[in-house]
């Protein structure tokens, strides 16, 4: 089995830990990393290592899959977007990890300590609304680049603490640099935090089979609740979209919230649902108060932030399904 990556830190992190979890399972097959050389971006960065700023490269990666001289990729859920092209199908989602914000810094720094003095960057537009609305008084600096960028900021000085994703965190191997874990209460996570999907040929049952000891359904009901809340309300993955769903005692529990990129107007909302229609329990999240007030904050925009692009995504024709 030949997982392609391309080489930088965080997804070949990903892709290494995809090759133990398939040798702890024992199978009787070699597994090997294919890796690829990086394609300039021609979009410009966006302020988000979890939005698909390398569309080109996601493109890269499919068309070898479909061309044989790669059997699988392995894509965080907020760049696949829920969209799986119609001649590749999902190997695995593999079990969550840590979905929550986090904050880091050199010492013990609590998000309600910081103040003036302090420069604190943020990695997402969804992040520093929630913040904006909580801290007021603090400047909340936007991080663009992917999490190597963010690290840099850290280590030459440029901030003093740093608010990101923690499933990128310890996909790093720094949890030691975490202060912080913030609940969805006070920062709902992006849509398809800490989810991790493979992807295959259609036709490809051989490594289907393999993948599926590591498959994780849970996952992929929450998965698919949060894919569809985004897709209710009309918005794209880029604007201040938070959502989580998590099964907790046969129920699929969501948390919702919309705002401007400034953090002047923000809507939060909360839904529980039967587990049996993930798709249907996200749609009906986005059926509740939320969607008139959500409509007109979705329509806004952040003067400093770059527009949405559709450049090099490929048409969707289908969804996961649970």
């Amino acid at each position: 089995m030949i997982i392609g990556v391309h080489g930088r830190g965080l997804a070949r992190s990903q892709a290494e830990s995809l090759v133990s979890q398939l040798a702890e399972a024992g199978g009787d097959y070699e597994v090997r990393l294919e890796i690829i050389e990086d394609l300039g971006s021609s979009l410009p960065p966006l302020h988000d290592d979890h939005v698909a700023e390398h569309r080109g490269e996601i493109g890269q990666l499919h068309s070898m899959l479909r061309a044989g001289s790669i059997d699988v990729v392995i894509h965080r859920g907020f760049d696949l977007r829920g969209e799986i092209p119609d001649d590749l199908r999902i190997g695995a989602v593999l079990p969550r990890q840590n979905p929550y914000d986090v904050l880091l810094a050199d010492g013990e720094l609590w998000l309600d300590e910081l103040d003036e003095s302090h420069r604190v960057g943020v990695v997402q537009l969804r992040a520093r609304a929630q913040l904006l609305d909580y801290r007021p008084e603090l400047e909340w600096n936007l991080i663009g680049g992917d999490a190597g960028d963010w690290l840099l900021a850290m280590l030459e000085g440029k901030v003093d603490a740093l608010i990101a994703p923690g499933a990128a965190i310890e996909q790093l191997g720094l949890q030691d640099r975490v202060c912080e874990i913030f609940p969805p209460e006070l920062l709902v996570p992006a849509p398809g935090s800490g989810v991790l999907i493979c992807l295959v040929r259609a036709d490809d049952e051989e490594n289907q089979q393999r993948l599926r000891v590591l498959h994780d359904n849970d996952t992929l009901i929450e998965y698919t609740a949060e894919v569809a809340l985004v897709d209710s309300l009309g918005g794209v993955w880029e604007q201040p979209i938070g959502v989580l769903a998590r099964l907790e005692d046969e129920t699929l529990q969501l948390s919702a919230m919309v705002a401007t990129p400034d953090g002047t107007r923000i809507l939060r909302d909360q839904y529980v649902s039967a587990i049996d229609d993930a798709c249907l329990a996200g749609e009906e999240l986005a059926a509740l108060p939320l969607p008139p007030g959500a409509d007109a904050l979705l329509r806004c925009r952040d003067p400093g932030a770059h527009p949405p692009t559709s450049a090099a995504r490929e048409r969707p024709t289908h969804r996961p399904t649970p």
